[in-house]
């Protein structure tokens, strides 16, 4: 954006130019023909007075550089690091100098050999990743019906699979391997042909899904006739136990010990018929 104003203008208070998602956004002010004076300095200290750092108002090129490589290859800042005590990103602007296109403590427009290798790689990866995730969500296709991908693929089916899987596993090593290697090209190739292999493992499992048959089954409430039997079985079962403890209880104590508890039951009732007359 070219904004006609006599005053500084930041995004953010602080940004010339900025990412946000896909686009990379920036101010110029052409009507700021000198250079905008920063909150930030160099040399505080005891070795002499601090110069101010200025900022080119009138050409956002380093700042629109430094927006892009964030908006489409993926490369941050150099003087955001992230602290993993707080779990959020901070400033550190002791390596954002020389070839870099972030910071005010510098004005250079050209790129460090990390600035080309991190948007090479980030390439990479942006291929690497969708075709990663569509092949675990293949893999997992079965499972919420309670099956294995093995399970499903008859065994043609299955040979074919397997092969293409060899041929995808193959494949993703060399493009690791490219990749330690900082050759970015044949890694870009081996990521990209992982989407035919890709594309020949989703073709069998489709072909062997359209086999499938889905039914529906409902299940029968439970039988009134067998809710009381049980309840018959149970109440069987204490009257069993009951009886039980009271036959090992005689036995233990002797067989006049139920015939002294029921004469003492009959004299107390007759105690009680006596008194009531």
């Amino acid at each position: 954006f070219c904004v006609g104003r006599s005053r500084l203008a930041l995004l953010d208070g602080h940004r010339q130019a900025a990412a946000i998602g896909g686009v990379a956004m920036a101010l110029q002010l052409p009507a700021l023909s000198g250079d905008a004076t920063l909150e930030y300095a160099c040399g505080l200290g005891a070795s002499g007075p601090s110069k101010a750092l200025v900022l080119h108002a009138a050409d956002p090129t380093r700042a629109l550089l430094g927006a892009l490589l964030e908006a489409q290859w993926g490369v941050g800042p150099a003087h955001v690091e992230y602290d993993p005590h707080m779990g959020v990103a901070r400033p550190n602007y002791l390596w954002a100098v020389g070839l870099t296109p972030f910071g005010p403590f510098s004005h250079e427009t050209r790129l460090s050999f990390a600035y080309l290798d991190g948007a090479r790689r980030a390439r990479v990866y942006a291929v690497l990743e969708p075709v990663l995730e569509r092949v675990h969500s293949l893999l997992h296709s079965c499972a919420p019906y309670g099956r294995h991908l093995d399970e499903v693929l008859n065994p043609s089916e299955h040979v074919k699979f397997v092969r293409r899987w060899n041929f995808f596993l193959h494949k993703l090593t060399r493009a690791t391997s490219y990749l330690s290697m900082h050759n970015y090209g044949q890694a870009l190739y081996y990521a990209l042909s992982l989407e035919h292999d890709e594309r020949g493992m989703r073709r069998i499992v489709d072909e062997a899904s359209s086999h499938l048959v889905t039914s529906l089954r409902c299940g029968s409430p439970p039988d009134s006739w067998s809710v009381r039997a049980t309840g018959w079985v149970v109440g069987a079962a204490l009257v069993f136990v009951v009886t039980s403890g009271l036959a090992i209880y005689r036995v233990l104590k002797g067989p006049d010990a139920f015939l002294r508890g029921s004469g003492r039951g009959v004299a107390l009732a007759a105690r009680k018929s006596s008194k009531q007359w």
